[in-house]
């Protein structure tokens, strides 16, 4: 072996074990997000819970039916059921919860061990401004 070619080998090796030793960037991000839409003298029927998962800039979103989602205001407690035949998406059943202009609303979700808090004061209602359930949410409450 002429010695041009051993180092040339030599610094090929050298490159290729180097990379083995550089710790990976790759680690997967997980987290809760929460799509809502909450309008003042509407019903809550419209909240959407999403696991986005992903390594770097690479993420897939998975809709989560079976998590634990509460509004709470005035010091009350509103629990949140799915809505069926709509995977990921909740709403409240009850005839209590009243979305009032200028009062804040939080929503608690937990799936497994994962919890995404988000706030929002409810703004004034526009008029014509009712959920379309095919379209999804209007805006965004929050994504966590």
């Amino acid at each position: 072996m002429t010695p041009r070619i051993f180092t040339a080998l030599v610094f090929v090796l050298t490159l290729a074990l180097s990379a083995c030793d550089t710790p990976s960037k790759m680690e997967e991000e997980v987290k809760l997000t929460i799509e809502a839409s909450i309008i003042a003298g509407q019903p809550v029927s419209n909240i959407r819970v999403l696991r986005e998962e992903g390594i770097q800039h690479t993420s897939r979103q998975t809709l989560v039916s079976d998590a634990k989602v509460k509004m709470l205001s005035m010091g009350k407690v509103y629990e949140l059921d799915p809505i069926a035949g709509r995977t990921g998406y909740y709403h409240y059943q009850g005839d209590d919860l009243e979305i009032v202009e200028g009062r804040e609303y939080f929503l608690w979700v937990e799936y497994g061990d994962e919890v995404a808090v988000t706030a929002r004061i409810v703004g004034e209602a526009v008029p014509g401004a009712e959920m379309n359930s095919d379209k999804g949410p209007e805006y965004y409450v929050a994504k966590n």
